[in-house]
């Protein structure tokens, strides 16, 4: 599912990339498996399958027990296609899940299931 972001600013300098506003994020597995083991941490209120483009919805990150993977401090901040940069990182894998889930390696860096918490979840345009 495809959502305008709203807490990152674009980044005009394009010193590292060009980023269109737009964020992807995974959905679930439709109730196929107990929210618990679901291995995407954001929720989507109401559900991307009863969501039209245009439509309001909240995205957030309920309390989820998480096993953190890493803690990375950034100085100077770290560069992306968005502002603010971020100075400090962490990457998760959900309570109950191995890092053999996920067998690319994505645990390590952040790019299997991973956290960009938001403390409640926010309206926005999906």
């Amino acid at each position: 599912m495809a959502v305008r972001w709203p807490w990152w600013e674009i980044d005009t300098t394009g010193e590292f990339g060009h980023w269109n506003g737009i964020v992807a994020l995974g959905v679930g597995s439709g109730g196929r498996v107990p929210p618990e083991a679901e291995p995407e941490l954001f929720r989507i209120v109401p559900a991307p399958e009863h969501l039209k483009a245009g439509d309001v919805c909240r995205i957030g990150v309920p309390p989820t027990p998480v096993h953190v993977t890493a803690v990375d401090h950034h100085d100077p901040p770290l560069g992306t296609v968005w502002l603010p940069r971020p100075t400090r990182t962490v990457s998760v894998l959900p309570g109950g899940f191995s890092y053999r889930e996920f067998p690319d390696g994505g645990h390590l860096d952040g790019s299997a299931p991973s956290t960009l918490a938001t403390e409640s979840p926010s309206p926005t345009n999906c």
